[in-house]
């Protein structure tokens, strides 16, 4: 049954505090949340073969929300209980179909309490999917991580398509793209700017035999939500068939430099790229460099056993199923899976498998190897005998079988989860969730539209200690808040950042507290996520550290 949603009632609340140790009322950032801005890539379809466009949508509390599309005029509702999963189902018409353009299909959820999303683009033997992010887990600047367009079903035709696409949660959306190959009229090497208003999604494809946007630079004036793809890839290339290949991709402040890769059950080994956004990257394998990346370059390996990758600055990796002549086995293909940097790990998780489709289904588990034992699937304990140890990294790996339908994971330590399955000639494969606890850069790649502003370098000096006012849970607090501190003096400058480093406000202070309206310096309203604050005193910064804006 379709129903028109009711206008939501907004509440601003203004949280203080690290995210590593955050308050009780400031919740760290995750792959949970109340909003979501999703796409659906360009997926290789053969008319004979069963399809579908599904959102699974889990909960741990009970939710109810809806589930919109404004170019279709579409609206679906939806009820989940507590500890469960439902599927929505979404028309088959919301995959985007342009190579260079804009549609108005980017796929809108709210929920009234917190849930976790997986979006599954569904295609009997071409299948994969992604985690989602919600609003104040997506970012301003993106690398693009697709796969290489290889496979050409005739002269004319080429199967397989290097692509992105990118999602505005926000009207008046500037995104600043610089592909690495020339694609159609955008040359390799120079930045052109999308516009978008909010509910509008763009996609660029590259077709080219031998082509892949891997490395592609986007950056965005407001968070966007990115989705890089290859609509059919062989993995690794020459090897059939080819699958949809398709993940959600993380901001670039979320990146990391310490990750643990499991191999996928009943693949002989799997194929993993680095990609970088720092000149002069090193990326070491269980301890041994393997490749020095520059900006934007990727390298590409196939391992067969847990490695431990860690490298000299933040990098993005992610892992893909081979196709299924790479072993010759018949239960697999490709799928890409965004392995979670160690530092994004959590304690508990909510995952949904395919009910129909996927014969196996398993969840790998990277975890603290002193915890090899502790992990609880559905209530019961993972056996330690299970895990094996990764190298020197100090954790420990296991792959588990899981059935269909909704699980719960948890541990005593931060742990990694991904989640994916097999079947004849198919793969899906996702993160099971992510927590964003890294402390990311204030200085990130520059782009031709955003200019980010530097913060001084920090002067030690006595606690100041920032409280909201008059409380932070105050259910009646007015738009915007009072930050009150107590050490600030008359003439000191107040400076609100984005984690891209973008000034979003700036007074200066005549007693001990200030007001913000939750705008920035153009007036308009900024949206949820995190932000940092400076207190620069004669050029010197005090007090510096980051705080939770919800709405």
């Amino acid at each position: 049954m379709k129903m028109k949603a009711a206008l939501p009632i907004h509440r601003w609340v203004l949280g203080l505090g690290f995210l590593l140790a955050p308050p009780l009322w400031a919740a760290p950032v995750s792959s949970q949340g109340t909003e979501f801005w999703l796409a659906f890539p360009t997926q290789y379809l053969v008319p004979s073969y069963a399809q579908a466009l599904d959102l699974f949508v889990l909960s741990q509390t009970g939710a109810s929300g809806q589930v919109s599309i404004t170019g279709l005029s579409y609206g679906q509702t939806f009820s989940v209980a507590a500890n469960s999963a439902v599927t929505v189902v979404l028309p088959e018409t919301a995959m985007l179909s342009t190579a260079d353009g804009l549609q108005s299909l980017a796929i809108h959820v709210t929920a009234d309490n917190d849930i976790t999303v997986f979006g599954l683009e569904y295609e009997q033997f071409a299948t994969d999917g992604y985690l989602a992010l919600p609003v104040g887990a997506i970012g301003t600047q993106y690398w693009v991580a697709s796969y290489t367009a290889d496979v050409n079903q005739s002269a004319t035709t080429t199967i397989s398509t290097s692509e992105f696409a990118l999602a505005a949660s926000q009207d008046s959306t500037s995104v600043t793209i610089t592909p690495p190959v020339t694609v159609g009229s955008h040359p390799a090497g120079v930045p052109y700017t999308v516009n978008l208003n909010r509910g509008q999604a763009y996609q660029l494809q590259d077709d080219l035999l031998g082509s892949d946007l891997t490395g592609t630079q986007v950056a965005s004036n407001v968070p966007i939500a990115l989705f890089s793809a290859n609509a059919c890839a062989d993995v690794p290339i020459s090897f059939v068939t080819c699958n949809l290949v398709l993940e959600q991709e993380i901001p670039l402040a979320t990146w990391g430099t310490s990750f643990v890769t499991v191999p996928l059950a009943s693949r002989s080994s799997d194929s993993f790229r680095y990609l970088a956004s720092a000149n002069g990257t090193v990326v070491s394998v269980n301890g041994t460099a393997v490749t020095t990346l520059n900006q934007g370059q990727f390298f590409e390996q196939i391992l067969s056993t847990a490695s431990y990758v860690t490298s000299t600055a933040p990098i993005l990796v992610m892992q893909y199923s081979n196709s299924h002549s790479y072993d010759n086995v018949t239960m697999g293909d490709p799928c890409q899976i965004t392995v979670s940097p160690i530092t994004d790990y959590g304690t508990a998780y909510q995952l949904a498998a395919p009910a129909t489709g996927f014969s196996m289904n398993y969840v790998n588990l990277s975890a603290p190897s002193t915890e090899a034992g502790s992990i609880l699937l559905d209530g019961s304990a993972v056996p330690a005998g299970s895990f094996a140890a990764v190298g020197a990294s100090g954790y420990s790996a296991a792959q588990v079988t899981i059935g269909p339908g909704y699980h719960k994971l948890s541990g005593p330590a931060p742990f990694g989860v991904e989640s994916y399955g097999f079947d004849v000639r198919d793969a899906y494969g996702y993160p099971g969730g992510l927590v964003f606890t890294s402390l990311p850069t204030l200085t990130p790649t520059p782009s031709p539209t955003i200019t980010p502003t530097p913060i001084p370098t920090l002067t030690p000096t006595p606690v100041c200690e920032v409280k909201i006012w008059p409380v932070p849970f105050n259910p009646k607090l007015a738009v915007g808040g009072t930050l009150k501190m107590d050490c600030l003096q008359p003439g000191d400058q107040v400076s609100l950042y984005t984690l891209a480093g973008e000034k979003v406000f700036q007074t200066n202070a005549s007693s001990g507290q200030f007001n913000w309206d939750g705008t920035n310096m153009q007036g308009t309203f900024v949206t949820p996520g995190i932000y940092f604050y400076a207190v620069i005193r004669n050029g010197n910064v005090v007090k510096r550290d980051k705080f939770i804006l919800v709405y």
